[in-house]
């Protein structure tokens, strides 16, 4: 989780301004800076699979699009929900989602860690230097959220490393108003062999 390879570029030029609904052209445009440029496409296509743990995930690629206005939808709903925390809370939703989302082939953890950082930015004035240099010294609390396999468990630990970090308090209940689960059903939990 190291950002010092993006210090020299201008990658604050290519975050979307709309941080709620970001095009497929914004992240891969994002991404190739952050990740740099590829022979193949940094987007998945085709029959292509994200691929983290040695499981296969992320939704099919055909739905990215779609998937991001749902994504943009339910930030919305979280938003309009109400409380001093809603953005907070927003913002951990959207980098949760992003990564089960997992439009890159790579790079997607760096892309959506900027995009949580920007929006931190926008709504509690921390600059988006400040909140990646936090992440990346409690990089062990950021790495155990995604060991935890329900979403909702996920969902909690994230809103609270974001108020521990940005020191906003979080108060009552982590809930959302819809489920944050299943996945995607198209989603393969079948294990894959290790590359060698």
């Amino acid at each position: 989780m190291h950002f010092k390879n993006i210090g020299s570029t201008n990658w604050r030029s290519c975050l979307p301004v709309r941080l709620w609904a970001p095009t497929l052209q914004e992240i891969e445009k994002m991404a190739q800076v952050l990740v740099g440029t590829s022979i193949e496409p940094l987007l998945r296509h085709g029959d292509q699979w994200g691929l983290a743990a040695q499981t296969e995930l992320g939704s099919d690629c055909r739905r990215l699009a779609d998937e991001f206005a749902r994504l943009s939808k339910e930030g919305h709903k979280i938003l309009m929900h109400g409380g001093h925390d809603a953005t907070l809370r927003a913002a951990a939703f959207f980098h949760l989602r992003f990564e089960g989302i997992h439009p890159l082939r790579d790079g997607n953890g760096r892309v959506g860690r900027l995009l949580m950082a920007a929006q931190c930015e926008e709504f509690y004035r921390v600059p988006i230097e400040d909140v990646l240099s936090q992440l990346d010294a409690h990089t062990d609390d950021y790495r155990s959220i995604h060991a935890t396999r329900t979403p909702e468990f996920q969902f909690e630990l994230m809103v609270d490393l974001l108020s521990r970090l940005l020191a906003v308090a979080v108060e009552g209940e982590l809930k959302l108003p819809f489920p944050l689960g299943p996945r995607f059903p198209e989603t393969r939990y079948r294990f894959t062999k290790p590359k060698r």
